[in-house]
């Protein structure tokens, strides 16, 4: 994976209601393919959290999107809305395709995107695959990206 775009992150992750999905910024926004790939698999029928209430720990990933590259490197991106998830196991996406919808599904707190890039699907085996993002500059945690 060459490079990938980030954008949409705010510095208040929240307006009014901090019990409302709806309330958090990212709720609902567009959640795009981070690169070219094949869908691995899909799960997309898990009902949504309510923010600062329970998070579904039974599911941790929830409704989420694999994503093979190629070169045994796959996109694991997770907490997607209920339903919103547009595409299916086999179909091919391209960067910056729409997958769905951000959303507060699975072991989650708020709505937000998990984006985690191993060497293959299978949690439990892979390994961590450290991601080229198309900026200069390192990231660092906690770093807010326009």
């Amino acid at each position: 994976m060459k490079s990938l775009l980030l954008t949409s992150i705010h510095l208040y992750p929240y307006e009014g209601y901090p019990a409302l999905n709806e309330s958090y910024n990212a709720f609902g926004k567009e959640y795009l393919a981070p690169a070219d790939g094949t869908v691995v698999r899909v799960e997309n029928d898990v009902q949504d959290n309510e923010p600062v209430g329970e998070m579904n720990e039974e599911e941790p990933y929830s409704n989420y999107v694999i994503l093979d590259h190629g070169n045994e490197e796959i996109s694991q991106l997770a907490h997607f809305k209920y339903q919103s998830i547009e595409m299916k196991e086999g179909d091919e996406v391209k960067e910056g395709d729409l997958l769905g919808l951000v959303g507060n599904s699975g072991n989650s707190s708020e709505p937000h995107i998990h984006f985690h890039v191993p060497d293959f699907s299978d949690l439990s085996e892979s390994k961590s695959i450290r991601i080229n993002f198309n900026r200069d500059e390192e990231f660092i945690q906690g770093d807010f990206v326009e």
